[in-house]
């Protein structure tokens, strides 16, 4: 009897044991203790490679398809041909139109006098195609170093941008600004191209005025229109009154610049005009034929089809013989340097900035390293994807890869927090109540001990950090729920 008494108080005992103790399978009790690390927070998504720049060309003339220069696959420098057309008929109306101006300035060149009226009209063209130049470089100016500062994400070619200032009411005005610096935005990349390779002494053709005219009207439009949203501009936790007078002032420069830069341009043509309206009748003929050849020799240059940026060609549908209509995409170069565009959802945007680090996983590849990346871009406005709100952020790759290819499949992970050296534990050997955190500790009597600790930041992989209320000799215990 006393025997079977015994057995049951050892039996007992080493049930309380587990209890108190927390045994593993092997009938070891589980702990651990505080560690130094480094707590690391990551948000997984997965986006695609996708070439930092593309281009998608198309003739601005019609015509038929006399060459195709460079083929898909092939690398192209800047100003290489991609695809000619058919030029002989404008050819052949330059050179009348040559012979016409030989013959005007022949029978110029019999009148007396007449050299004070050439000097005149060709300083005056000379002012215009400056005032060009000028007006231009003032429109940058006032949009790209001015304007763009009340915006987020001005240069964005994806969706407007947004005003950075709190307005109450105005949500039309407002929209239409945005609107309008969305827009604006490929107005200067088209006059860019307009006035490419434009100098003083290559003169302007009747096209590089007038769409220079209307760019510049655009700009002034919108300049004017954002100078009414400015003056909205409320005081606010995120803007002081200070800093809405600096938007004032710069806005008002703005309109300013561009305003002096309009009226210098319409001046210049003006003058011009009142000279040739004032020269003799053979002096007239010789500046129309020369009108006429400096806009056909702008025609023939639409004739053929040139790359805007160093890259590779990823589409010829150019085909020689086959008629080409004017502003279908027959060819698209995309640069060699490649990007990974990913669509963050709504829960997750908000820990990731412009500068985070990432690592990237290629599907297509064995290797696991990945590659080493940055956040480079993040838009303001969603972007709705399967019903749900998402932002497209770019991230630029660190260092040149000459295996990347564009269209592939990139598992993401952005490190968005990073806190070396901490005293940390695993989340799972922590027990909360209200407001108190604790963990039950394994004390010198080998008994379950609890302890109440103060804790920090948390990372991705299960770990917290402990501030206070451990140290770094006490063994706590796992898994406390299951003890």
């Amino acid at each position: 009897m006393e025997r079977k008494i015994l057995i049951s108080v050892v039996v007992l005992l080493l049930i309380l044991g587990g209890v108190v103790f927390g045994v593993s399978g092997n009938g070891k009790v589980e702990t651990t203790g505080l560690k130094t690390m480094d707590l690391i927070r990551t948000v997984k998504i997965s986006g695609k490679v996708v070439p930092e720049e593309r281009v998608d060309l198309s003739f601005e003339v019609g015509g038929t398809v006399t060459s195709v220069d460079k083929r898909v696959g092939q690398i192209v420098s800047k100003g290489d041909v991609l695809a000619r057309l058919d030029s002989g008929g404008v050819s052949a109306e330059i050179a009348k139109a040559q012979a016409e101006l030989n013959s005007a300035e022949a029978g110029l060149s019999k009148l007396e006098g007449t050299q004070v009226y050439e000097n005149s009209i060709s300083n005056a063209k000379r002012s215009v195609t400056q005032s060009i130049l000028n007006a231009y470089s003032a429109t940058v100016d006032a949009v790209n170093s001015k304007s763009d500062q009340v915006f987020y994400n001005p240069n964005s070619r994806v969706s407007p941008p947004d005003i950075i200032g709190t307005i109450t009411g105005y949500d039309e005005l407002v929209e239409s600004v945005e609107n309008q610096r969305f827009a604006i935005g490929g107005s200067l990349d088209r006059w860019k191209d307009l006035i490419n390779g434009l100098t003083i002494s290559s003169g302007y053709s009747d096209t590089q005025l007038s769409l220079s005219k209307k760019y510049l009207d655009e700009a002034v439009s919108f300049v004017s229109d954002l100078s009414r949203v400015v003056s909205l501009f409320e005081v606010s936790q995120s803007m002081t009154q200070s800093q809405i007078d600096t938007y004032k002032a710069t806005v008002t420069s703005a309109r300013d610049s561009l305003s002096v830069a309009s009226k210098d341009l319409i001046d210049k043509e003006n003058n011009l005009l009142t000279l040739l309206s004032d020269v003799p009748v053979q002096v007239a003929r010789v500046e129309a034929a020369r009108a006429t050849v400096l806009n056909l020799n702008y025609t023939l240059a639409k004739s053929t089809l040139k790359s805007p940026i160093d890259g590779v060609v990823a589409k010829q549908d150019a085909k020689v013989g086959e008629a080409a209509t004017v502003g279908d995409n027959v060819v698209s170069v995309i640069s060699r340097k490649y990007i990974v565009e990913a669509y963050v959802p709504e829960v997750s945007i908000v820990g990731i900035k412009i500068g985070d680090t990432a690592r990237v996983l290629l599907e297509a590849y064995d290797d696991r390293s990945g590659f080493e990346a940055g956040v480079e871009e993040i838009d303001p406005a969603e972007t709705i994807r399967d019903g749900v709100s998402t932002y497209k952020v770019k991230l630029a790759f660190t260092g040149e890869h000459d295996i990347l290819r564009s269209g592939m499949t990139a598992n993401i992970e952005i490190q968005t927090f990073k806190k070396s050296g901490v005293e940390a534990l695993p989340d799972r050997t922590i027990l909360r109540e209200e407001t108190e955190s604790f963990v039950y500790i394994l004390n010198a009597e080998n008994e379950k001990e609890k302890r109440v600790v103060t804790l920090g930041a948390r990372d991705s992989r299960g770990n917290v950090e402990v501030l206070s209320g451990l140290k770094p000799e006490d063994r706590v215990f796992i898994n406390p729920k299951e003890e």
